[in-house]
């Protein structure tokens, strides 16, 4: 590790504007959390303005994720940037259920298709599956999931 960069107890690098906000967040902690709101109700309409979709289908999730969102705000000691990565990380998923949750209305059919001989990848993180994933795609008789899938 490099001595003139600051790194947190778990080695990870941290640049200098990242600890400045972090620093000031931490002075300031009832400002910036409301910047950066980690409850289901804002998130759900923060995701429902970014699609313009409303509906969320089945109600089931909600209990695990008001579970998730409570035991992040109690217990998950996050600085300002890690509520707000972890927020945009949340905003994704439920994006992509709303997204999800529509196609499905759209095209019912697609709960009636049968997955003949369905390809999995796996792999480490950087081994390249992304590259596997879009070389597959490229097949005209395979069909690659879009992301949000």
């Amino acid at each position: 590790m490099n001595p003139r960069r600051h790194y947190t107890n778990d080695g990870v690098y941290t640049p200098m504007p990242v600890r400045l906000v972090n620093s000031l967040a931490r002075k300031a902690k009832p400002v910036f959390d409301r910047l950066v709101l980690l409850n289901s109700e804002n998130l759900k309409a923060a995701a429902a303005r970014q699609t313009g979709l409303r509906d969320w289908g089945d109600a089931r999730f909600e209990e695990a994720l008001d579970a998730l969102l409570q035991s992040v705000n109690r217990e998950g000691k996050l600085t300002f940037f890690g509520r707000f990565a972890f927020r945009q990380f949340l905003m994704g998923n439920l994006a992509s259920r709303l997204r999800t949750i529509e196609v499905l209305k759209r095209f019912p059919e697609i709960q009636e298709q049968k997955i003949q001989k369905p390809i999995f990848i796996t792999g480490w993180y950087r081994s390249g599956t992304t590259h596997l994933h879009n070389l597959l795609a490229l097949h005209p008789d395979l069909r690659a999931p879009h992301f949000w899938e």
